[in-house]
């Protein structure tokens, strides 16, 4: 992808055969750094009614049925988890930093009960035409059931809309009352949620702000109007929320789980905006 002209052709390619993760096309791919492409992008799908196509997906109950047969629950432990991160080297890739928040309660989302969520039956479907991953987080407040898509902030080849296209074709696939008695949550929502960080935090403190938030400013400010306008629009069809990461929460969540130090008392504030999208900062 190296023209603006390129992006409806990308985005085009997919949707013409049936495909609705275009987060996997060239115009949403992992090496889509310019926010000009991403407003395109945005435009585009607005323009085309692509909101229609996932919720075409969520109609076919059926289908959702078979799409996960086996349990979702894939009963990671604690133990498990203490090892996998004790074996981690320097490099965080989103997997890693999920663990980090397994079995902390925070601010707003609650408990985080679980980390890469299966989807499908195997991730490596052949009859699927739609590439999906795993639910990064799900995390339950007493009343609703977050699936949270995490975006590292450092990592500059994913973006807001990505990440919150993402969110909502998961929340779209899954079978909501198979999911929630699987981790007997019954009588809760399901929320499709994007985590995002304030700051570059997860590779140290910094003032730098992070990609996503960024992005998430210019939606908020006027600069991404159309960025703005499909957030809103996936909130109102699907409950999308966005909730952000403050400066030095995920230090904060590291020293607990490697050094075993109490997370500080955290709070939440919603932020002031004329999209209609909730958004919320967890901070101290």
């Amino acid at each position: 992808m190296t023209t603006r002209k390129d992006i409806g052709m990308s985005l085009e390619s997919f949707i013409s055969t049936g495909r609705i993760d275009v987060y996997n096309s060239d115009a949403l791919g992992d090496h889509v750094k310019n926010t000009v492409y991403i407003e395109d992008a945005a435009k585009w799908l607005i323009e085309k009614k692509y909101i229609e196509l996932i919720k075409k997906e969520r109609s076919n109950v059926q289908y959702r049925k078979k799409y996960r047969k086996k349990s979702y629950n894939a009963e990671h432990t604690k133990e498990e988890n203490d090892h996998a991160i004790q074996s981690f080297g320097q490099r965080l890739t989103e997997d890693r930093m999920a663990r980090y928040f397994f079995m902390h309660k925070l601010p707003y989302i609650g408990e985080v009960f679980d980390f890469q969520t299966p989807i499908k039956n195997q991730q490596n479907d052949p009859d699927a035409k739609t590439k999906i991953g795993k639910v990064d987080l799900m995390s339950d407040d007493g009343k609703r059931v977050f699936l949270l898509e995490l975006k590292r902030s450092g990592d500059s080849r994913h973006s807001l809309l990505h990440a919150a296209i993402e969110a909502c074709i998961y929340r779209s696939l899954i079978y909501k009352r198979k999911l929630l008695t699987d981790f007997s949550k019954k009588g809760r929502d399901v929320i499709p949620c994007v985590l995002i960080f304030e700051k570059n935090d997860e590779h140290g403190s910094n003032n730098i702000a992070g990609k996503q938030f960024r992005e998430l400013s210019g939606a908020m400010n006027g600069s991404l109007p159309k960025l703005g306008e499909i957030l809103n629009q996936f909130y109102d069809e699907f409950k999308l929320e966005i909730v952000i990461l403050g400066h030095g929460i995920f230090d904060l969540l590291k020293e607990n789980k490697t050094n075993n130090r109490p997370l500080p008392p955290l709070q939440r504030t919603p932020l002031k905006s004329s999209l209609r999208i909730p958004l919320i900062k967890i901070h101290l």
